[in-house]
């Protein structure tokens, strides 16, 4: 999600994660406020963003999710950690509430 300059946005998400050889898999939600000022350096959460786990089978016990500002791209990351010698899927859905100016 990559706000406009002069902008707020209400976000909230929900990611899940599956192990592709396995049925090993995970789900998380989050929400929180991003704001950005005149150019992308000036993004950031107005508070941090933790995720909570709503559900891990044990094979996803140290898979882990970080919500953190992009000032670069002037956005919101979701960032992911899975595991050594695993191949995990990940989806993450978020809805905005926006207001610009």
């Amino acid at each position: 999600v990559t706000l406009p300059n002069d902008s707020a946005y209400r976000v909230s998400g929900t990611i899940v994660a599956r192990e592709n050889a396995t049925t090993d898999a995970a789900a998380w939600e989050f929400k929180g406020l991003i704001i950005r000022g005149a150019n992308a350096a000036a993004t950031s959460l107005v508070a941090a963003i933790t995720p909570t786990s709503t559900a891990a089978s044990a094979g996803a016990s140290t898979w882990a999710v970080a919500i953190t500002a992009n000032t670069t791209l002037g956005g919101l990351a979701v960032t992911v950690t899975g595991q050594a010698a695993k191949t995990i899927r990940w989806v993450c859905q978020v809805d905005t509430v926006e207001v610009v100016g």
